[in-house]
């Protein structure tokens, strides 16, 4: 695998990164008495792979980020350089899959910052299917429709997030599972919600809460009548059997001018990330501190676009308009990072199927499913970004490739696996597809992949 300036290979692709937490950010790293500041507190990179660690230096009523030319004079170090190397500039360079601490401190040692570094396995997408890569396979969710999106919780909780079919497609259907359950244990109903591409599940004490996009608009209406393009971000609390709309949502988070809103989230590192669009489908990754956003205080105010719902194959009217919601406007915060995805790039350039965020980077999922067609396979890129927006690698997932070890195994006799959402969790990254066979019955399929190699 070759790592790559993004800029070198996709000279399309433009990239926006704001780093500072204060808004007087004044440019490369310069104050000879600022405190360093890692900006997660866990970081990953792959084996061969050299990168900066994301920094910043605050001080003097100012905050900058540190940009490698260390005219400061900072001392780096690695506590275990079999797992990870450092040059003078503070580079990593990662030797071997493992985890060691990492630090920084100033020439007089007053003032320093660390951070756990770890060293993921090089060219995960590259491994060939086997029975032990599947983690889930055969489950059939609350409806006959494909899951749009997974999330696993510490105490081994699964949800799955699926839009209805026929006449309750305006509908999305969380539900409560298992990796190994025959069926799910109970649903929740978000009715106009949108699209579900992303889902997040946050433990609270007893309480699971779902993250998922709001305030989406019916984008057809002649056929399947389905919605997209969700304009918040909906925190809601999981209850079985209980349907929702939109407005009974306590909390919403929105971007002005933005829509298709999808989270990932990073409670370890304190962010969460939010892929959208602008109205003419450019692509935007922001980054925020989560505890910034969830200290916003909530406002009520007309959304951006307009939407329609109602009508369609239900029996409800048709309403469209501009909805006026209570949201937390995150445009009030400066963003940890963003980054732009215009028209045209690599990355982006077949249907988004997820993001996640996970120490510092950035993953992106995007694919198809092969309309079950058994003389092709279906397709599936995983590409990996910091927070610069250089890109790692975009590589292709090979194990839905192997049409012959897709049937034996049981996933799918015709090849189709439609990507649907990308997790990681405890050193384990996880894809979720869409599985299908003649049958037309629509299936959970998972595959892991470990990342961090066991002693």
């Amino acid at each position: 695998m070759k790592y790559m300036r993004l800029c070198r290979v996709l000279p399309l692709l433009l990239i926006g990164s704001m780093w500072s937490c204060s808004k007087d950010d004044s440019g490369p790293e310069s104050m000879a008495t600022g405190r360093p500041e890692f900006v997660v507190k866990t970081f990953d990179l792959y084996e061969n792979e050299t990168l900066l660690s994301p920094m910043n230096i605050a001080g003097d009523g100012q905050t900058v980020r540190y940009d490698g030319t260390n005219s400061s004079g900072w001392i780096w170090t690695v506590v275990d350089p079999t797992v990870a190397e450092v040059a003078a500039n503070g580079r990593l360079t990662g030797v071997k899959s493992g985890s060691s601490r990492f630090s920084v401190k100033s020439m007089d040692g007053t003032r320093a910052a660390y951070q756990t570094v770890n060293v993921l396995m090089a060219d995960p997408m590259k491994r060939p299917l086997s029975r032990e890569m599947i983690f889930s396979k055969g489950q059939v969710l609350a409806a006959n429709s494909v899951m749009q999106s997974f999330d696993l919780c510490d105490d081994g909780t699964m949800f799955c997030a699926q839009i209805g079919a026929g006449k309750t497609n305006h509908n999305i259907y969380v539900s409560k599972t298992r990796p190994d359950a025959a069926t799910v244990e109970n649903t929740m109903t978000l009715k106009y919600f949108g699209h579900a591409s992303t889902v997040v599940a946050e433990m609270d004490g007893s309480d699971y809460y779902i993250w998922i996009g709001s305030y989406g608009t019916r984008t057809n209406a002649t056929t399947d009548f389905s919605y997209r393009y969700s304009q918040t971000v909906a925190r809601v609390r999981y209850t079985p059997g209980r349907e929702y709309l939109p407005a009974d949502c306590a909390e919403h988070y929105w971007i002005p001018e933005r829509r298709n809103i999808h989270p990932a989230l990073d409670a370890e590192n304190d962010q969460i990330a939010f892929w959208c669009q602008d109205s003419g489908s450019r692509q935007y990754i922001y980054v925020y501190r989560l505890s910034e956003v969830r200290a916003l205080a909530p406002k009520t105010t007309q959304l951006s676009f307009s939407i329609t719902t109602g009508a369609g194959n239900t029996s409800e009217p048709q309403e469209t308009g501009k909805p006026t919601a209570t949201v937390r406007d995150l445009s009030e915060l400066t963003p940890v990072a963003m980054i732009v995805l215009p028209k045209g790039g690599a990355v982006g350039s077949v249907n988004m199927q997820g993001i996640e965020l996970k120490n510092g980077r950035v993953y992106y999922y995007e694919g198809e499913g092969n309309d079950n067609n058994g003389a092709a396979a279906s397709t599936a890129w995983v590409s990996l970004m910091d927070f610069n927006g250089t890109l790692a690698w975009r590589e292709p997932v090979a194990a839905i490739t192997d049409l012959g070890s897709l049937s034996s195994f049981g996933l799918t006799a015709t090849g189709y696996m439609e990507p649907e959402s990308l997790k990681i969790k405890n050193g384990t990254m996880y894809l979720g597809f869409a599985s299908k066979s003649s049958d037309d019955i629509r299936r959970v399929a998972i595959l892991q992949y470990p990342l961090i190699e066991e002693n």
